[in-house]
């Protein structure tokens, strides 16, 4: 058993974390894996100088499997965004549409997408598109899921 309580930090000395849409270091992300099905825990890549995660683990990786589940996960990055959002979808299939709705709940952006993999992100263009609240909502043949966004 590898019961226990544990520590996951990243240290950026740049500060301005895996990815920061002010420069051009990099474009980074960082995600705690399952052994099967959706992440365990996503973080923002434009976190600063600093992630702390802290958590309790308590898995037996040999001889017990993780439950399937067909558990989906939307993360947008960065939120609050300006000119484009990245989509991360974890959980849906490589077809999949996303829609733009805004707080009346009219469609702003509508696209289907056929990803290479399940774990391609998705660059959304925000041009054009008011400063304001909106969500988005990911769906493929068996999925749907909705978050929100700010856009400045």
């Amino acid at each position: 058993m590898n019961a226990g309580c544990y520590r996951f930090k990243i240290t950026d000395t740049g500060g301005d974390g895996l990815s920061f849409f002010a420069n051009n270091d990099g474009n980074g992300y960082c995600n705690l894996d399952r052994a099967a099905g959706a992440y365990f825990k996503q973080f923002e890549n434009d976190f600063g100088a600093e992630i702390e995660q802290y958590f309790y683990w308590n898995t037996n990786l040999v001889g017990v499997e993780e439950e399937q589940a067909n558990a989906t996960q939307i993360l947008l990055m960065p939120n609050p965004a300006k000119q484009k959002v990245k989509l991360i979808a974890n959980g849906f299939d490589e077809r999949l549409t996303y829609s733009l709705y805004n707080i009346q709940g009219q469609v702003c952006k509508q696209e289907r997408i056929n990803r290479s993999d399940k774990a391609s992100s998705i660059d959304i263009d925000l041009n054009g598109i008011s400063a304001g609240v909106y969500f988005v909502k990911v769906q493929d043949n068996n999925n749907s899921s909705t978050v929100k966004l700010i856009v400045e």
